[in-house]
């Protein structure tokens, strides 16, 4: 599967390329997660990654073999990626190509939060998923902290509000597909001093003493 290319005489094969993710005849589309792993008896010096052979849309030093591959810009339809690999000796090789197809990026928004009962104290976090190839998990973060997750549809999860810190909170979704693509959704705002309000359960105690029977 590799087409090494080393010069005449050489008592060493070339290095050794090949892409694992995406696999050959991946849909995919927007931030794709490409991961080359290289072998070789003597340092890599790098790791090109191309497309259709001609279009370098990474390069990677020696000792670091995945990217992100974002395809906006380029045309959907099927397309081929090599990785090609340089030695610190000068010798090369190519990956067998993986075919892929480039169409609708996947895409992730938050589309409704709010609390429930005021016995539960949970804020529930729910988002829609567009363009995904096969299954896809989506998480729910803020900033600092992961919130909560979801597996299916309608990509709902719940995380007690008693864990939240004060004030407004930023929240965005993630979302991964079957295929490995990856998207995030924008920020939302959510006001969490309102939805404490309320869940809680006020006690008002009477003005004047009540004689108990």
């Amino acid at each position: 599967m590799l087409q090494a290319v080393s010069a005449p005489g050489s008592e060493h094969s070339a290095a050794e390329v090949s892409i694992i993710w995406p696999e050959d005849g991946a849909v995919l589309g927007g931030n794709v997660h490409v991961f080359v792993p290289a072998r070789d008896e003597r340092r890599i010096a790098r790791v090109d990654v191309l497309l259709d052979d001609t279009r370098l849309i990474g390069s990677l030093p020696g000792g670091v073999y995945s990217l992100t591959w974002n395809t906006r810009g380029i045309a959907w339809g099927e397309h081929t990626l090599t990785a090609r690999a340089y030695d610190t000796s000068g010798r090369t090789s190519t990956s067998a190509p993986v075919t892929v197809t480039v169409g609708e990026p996947l895409a992730v928004t938050v589309s409704s939060f709010g609390v429930g009962s005021t016995s539960s104290g949970k804020l529930s976090l729910s988002a829609i998923v567009e363009h995904a190839r096969g299954g896809a998990w989506v998480q729910f973060l803020t900033e600092e902290r992961y919130l909560c997750d979801a597996h299916e549809p309608p990509y709902t999860c719940k995380v007690s509000t008693e864990s939240l810190p004060d004030g407004p909170l930023e929240v965005r979704a993630e979302v991964y597909d079957d295929v490995g693509n990856h998207a995030l959704s924008e920020w939302v705002r959510i006001p969490l001093d309102d939805a404490r309000a309320a869940s809680t359960v006020s006690l008002t105690l009477p003005a004047r003493r009540v004689p108990v029977r």
